[in-house]
């Protein structure tokens, strides 16, 4: 489970990032600090496997400490990196974050070689993230805002609550899984799964995107400014997918709702299985278009390569005019 997250290979990027050195403030050691420390030694010395972290989280007895202490805290982790547990740091900050007074803080990552997972657990404060990130920021939010100036891992804004969420950077996979509500940007590129099973809220993706998007969605709206990859929409049953850019093969397989609008081109299999809802594509569609498909409607916009044989029902337009009515050819 440990973040080892490369992001100079997020999106098959395989040179290596220039490192750039950051000259990391003076801290001044003082009472309030030295207890936090203390603190997170004994925390760390337990936090051995990934699925306990919850009970130890709500096991963490802290008295409550200002943003400033938790702001020097954070700028004294970088000496903790080694630790073989230092990965689920977060959960710790979270705590800390969690019971404070103080309503905005700023968490420095940029000191760090290791990266940090879940911070803005459970989260309802303004924290600002300088630097790269690991798994699950903003797991199980309730509200508030977390603002990350880097790249983030996977599973950004799992079950959110409500809230926002700013990535000045690119994302992994799996953003918004299951998500109540709130707003999630990502001012870069996403992997896949971005959107599974979301109920509510919304996601701005400003570059592209991987597989399975808004996959099992019920409710809620995605929109992607870049491409997407194959599967977009797959299983949907609810909510609004745009794709400003193009996307790839299968858009909408076995979605029995929602709408979904591609302003580019669509590769092969559009529709393949559609139970439900609309799928529009402005641009150009590939080779069997509606395969299989059961219901809804697919309209065509652009031109198109070949309709599949086995279309069982629905309607498909071609520039508004209907070529397929209750899956049998006009």
């Amino acid at each position: 489970m440990k973040s080892k997250l490369c992001f100079g290979d997020l999106f098959g990027q395989l040179k290596p990032e220039k490192r750039v050195e950051i000259v990391k403030p003076k801290v001044k050691r003082n009472k309030n600090l030295e207890r936090i420390i203390q603190n997170y030694k004994s925390f760390i010395e337990e936090a051995v496997i990934y699925d306990e972290q919850e009970s130890l989280y709500q096991e963490l007895e802290l008295e409550p400490v200002s943003s400033k202490n938790i702001v020097e805290f954070s700028l004294c982790l970088d000496s903790y990196q080694r630790l073989d547990n230092f990965y689920l740091s977060g959960y710790f900050i979270s705590r800390l974050i969690n019971e404070s007074s103080d309503k905005e803080f700023t968490i420095h990552t940029n000191y760090f070689d290791s990266l940090i997972d879940a911070i803005g657990y459970r989260n309802e404060k303004h924290i600002t993230i300088n630097g790269n990130v690991g798994n699950w920021v903003g797991d199980r939010m309730k509200s508030g805002e977390i603002t990350i100036n880097g790249n983030v891992g996977c599973r950004v804004g799992w079950y959110i609550e409500n809230g926002i969420i700013i990535i000045n950077g690119n994302s992994g996979g799996e953003v918004g899984r299951g998500m109540k509500n709130g707003k999630i940007t990502i001012n870069g590129n996403a992997r896949d799964w971005v959107g599974e099973y979301m109920e509510k809220g919304s996601i701005i993706v400003q570059g592209n995107v991987g597989a399975n998007v808004g996959r099992f969605m019920s409710g809620g709206n995605i929109i992607v400014k870049g491409n997407a990859s194959d599967e977009l929409g797959s299983f949907m049953s609810g909510g609004n997918i745009i794709v400003k850019g193009n996307a790839s093969d299968e858009l909408g397989s076995f979605m029995s709702g929602g709408d979904i609008t591609v302003n580019g081109n669509a590769g092969d299999l559009v529709g393949k299985w559609i139970e439900g809802g609309e799928i529009t594509v402005n641009g150009n569609a590939g080779y069997w278009v509606g395969d299989g498909m059961k219901d809804g409607e697919i309209y065509l916009n652009g031109e198109y390569k070949s309709l599949s044989e086995h279309i069982h029902g629905g309607n498909i337009y071609h520039k508004d005019k209907l070529i397929v009515e209750g899956g049998k050819r006009k």
